[in-house]
C-alpha cells in the first residue's frame, strides 16, 4: 500500500502539526523501548543461573559418605564441585531421577557413577553453557528507524 501512495521528496505535502509532532514523540518512545529491551536481554545473558535445590540435597548426601571406605574421596569431591555449578533443566531431571533411585536402594556407588556419567556427557564442563558470543551492545546510533507520513482523509 505504501508503494501505491509513494511520492518524490520534493512533492509538496500538507502536514497536520499536531500529528507531525506526535510522530517524533512516538519514535523516541520506540527507540527508548528497543534500547531498554536490549539492555534487559544482555543482563539476562550474563546473570548467573541458580543452583537447583536437588543439587544441594545430593551434594549433602554425598558429603555424608566422604569417609566411607568404598568411596573414592577425590571423585566424590569433584562430583560435589560439579553439583555446585548451575545445571540445565534436562540435567536436573536426570539428577533427580538418580537421587530417587539412591533413596530406594541406598547405593552410593551407583549414584556417584550416574552423576559422573552426567558430568562426562558434558565433556567435563560446567553444567551451564556459556553464551557462544557476547552480544554487541546496541547503541542509539545503530538504530535506523523510518517514519512514514501520516495520510488522513478529510
Amino acid at each position: 500500500m505504501a508503494n501505491l501512495i509513494a511520492c518524490q521528496k520534493d512533492t509538496p505535502r500538507i502536514v497536520d502539526p499536531e500529528i507531525f509532532g506526535a510522530v517524533f514523540d512516538i519514535q523516541e518512545k520506540v527507540i527508548e523501548d528497543i534500547l531498554q529491551s536490549e539492555e534487559q536481554k544482555r543482563a539476562l545473558e550474563v546473570a548467573p543461573r541458580a543452583v537447583d535445590p536437588i543439587q544441594q540435597t545430593v551434594a549433602t548426601a554425598i558429603q555424608s559418605f566422604l569417609n566411607h571406605p568404598d568411596i573414592d574421596r577425590k571423585q566424590a569431591i569433584e562430583i560435589i564441585r560439579f553439583l555446585n555449578q548451575p545445571m540445565l533443566t534436562v540435567q536436573v531431571r536426570k539428577l533427580r531421577k538418580s537421587f530417587r533411585g539412591f533413596q530406594t536402594k541406598s547405593d552410593i556407588k551407583l549414584l556417584l557413577k550416574e552423576i559422573q556419567d552426567l558430568h562426562d556427557a558434558l565433556g567435563g564442563k560446567k553444567g551451564m553453557k556459556e553464551p557462544a558470543e557476547k552480544s554487541k551492545q546496541l547503541k542509539r546510533e545503530d538504530l535506523r528507524l523510518i517514519c512514514f507520513d501520516v495520510v488522513t482523509a478529510g
